[in-house]
């Protein structure tokens, strides 16, 4: 009988199994593509001269090979990719502002150097290969939940996102996201060691991945419910594991604080690079206030990101609230806290910091907002005001204008 089972299994998992690595990889292969010649264009075409600007993390930090690379690395050599560049090289010795940055993304370029050369390629690679998991990971996620249809919408609008190009780039977005659903994923299945320790990778990747802790043993709540109630052996690990995000957090902080003498993560963000804790509200009304003051004469370099920021902040906190009888309440704990954090999050003028970034991995805003994706007309509607944004975010980061 139990081989029946397994054979069961096997037949209806194998052709799901490949149809969504396939359409996984085909999207992702679409977004890589399109958005790398989309940047070669540009190094082509454009006929303003791109100078870095006298940012924290600069470029003249990094050995990099003597920084003697092609234009197709060159022109992902911005911002944060810098930042991480450097802890991979030289640790978080060299600056104290790179402490807010967790370890696994740098560790994983130093790794991946060994092979790809120079780091910058890893880091691509990198953010490439989880680009590609984490599509093949929230097409069985979404199909188990829902069907392969919204399964396929749900990965497309991910690739059409205007702030995809995140996720190919050397960032932390994919590896990130990846982990994220895949530690749902196991939770799901009740497979609390693997789910446990994806989360804890999950917040070395990013901090805001130790709100996995409550949205995990939230999991375990549910599914105690469920089952009126459960033995202690199995109540143990789910508390233990749903921990682990916090633990990791943590140590990470303690180490920064009292092995190298720094300060806090959090409040590195605040001393150094400028960003304050606020009120959830507060940046709706630094966003709306600067686009009600702006004059037609001062470089409007920051329009574009200030206000697609202000219109996703409205849309994700309109299209969860509608839609929370449709989403499990794991995931919906989940997008409530990073929505949360990301709206507290204040720079200068108590303007949303990276707000449509942030967003990448709340999956359920775009499950919720999949079966738009069904009707031809509203497809294409949303396919090309999406990749116009994706085309016009993505220039700007190009000119290293803030994109994100």
């Amino acid at each position: 009988m139990h081989i029946e089972s397994t054979n069961l299994q096997i037949e209806r998992w194998g052709p799901l199994l490949k149809r969504s690595l396939w359409y996984a990889f085909k999207v992702f292969v679409a977004l890589r593509i399109g958005t790398w010649l989309w940047i070669l264009l540009l190094s082509y075409v454009s006929g303003r001269i791109i100078h870095e600007p006298n940012v924290l993390c600069k470029s003249d930090s990094l050995i990099e090979d003597s920084l003697e690379l092609g234009v197709a690395l060159r022109s992902w050599l911005r911002w944060d990719t810098i930042c991480y560049l450097m802890i991979a090289e030289t640790g978080y010795t060299i600056y104290p502002g790179l402490t807010v940055w967790p370890p696994l993304y740098p560790i994983l370029i130093y790794l991946f150097s060994s092979v790809f050369t120079p780091p910058l390629l890893a880091a691509l690679v990198i953010s490439s290969l989880a680009t590609w998991v984490a599509f093949f990971l929230l097409y069985i996620f979404v199909s188990e939940s829902h069907d392969e249809p919204t399964a396929k919408s749900t990965v497309f609008l991910y690739a059409v996102y205007p702030a995809a190009f995140f996720l190919v780039a050397g960032y932390t977005e994919s590896l990130f996201l990846a982990l994220v659903i895949g530690s749902f994923l196991f939770a799901r299945k009740k497979l609390w060691g693997v789910a446990g320790i994806l989360a804890a990778l999950a917040t070395l990747t990013r901090n805001q991945g130790i709100v996995l802790s409550l949205a995990l043993l939230w999991e375990g709540i549910l599914q105690y419910r469920q089952q009126k109630g459960l033995p202690t052996r199995e109540v143990l690990p789910i508390l233990f594991f749903s921990s682990l995000p916090v633990l990791v957090f943590g140590a990470f902080a303690l180490y920064v604080h009292e092995g190298l003498q720094a300060g806090w993560p959090w409040q590195t963000l605040g001393t150094i690079w400028g960003q304050v804790t606020g009120f959830p509200w507060e940046g709706f009304i630094g966003n709306s206030k600067q686009l009600l003051t702006l004059s037609v004469s001062e470089d409007l370099y920051w329009l574009p990101t200030t206000a697609l920021d202000l219109f996703l902040a409205i849309l994700i906190l309109v299209v969860l609230f509608t839609h929370h009888r449709s989403i499990r309440s794991t995931y919906l704990v989940f997008a409530w806290l990073i929505l949360l954090m990301s709206l507290m999050k204040l720079g200068p003028n108590d303007l949303l910091v990276s707000f449509s970034r942030y967003m990448i991995p709340v999956f359920p805003f775009f499950i919720a907002i999949s079966p738009v994706m069904q009707h031809r007309l509203a497809r294409l509607t949303v396919f090309g005001i999406c990749l116009i944004l994706q085309a016009i975010l993505l220039s700007m980061f190009y000119i290293w204008s803030w994109a994100g």
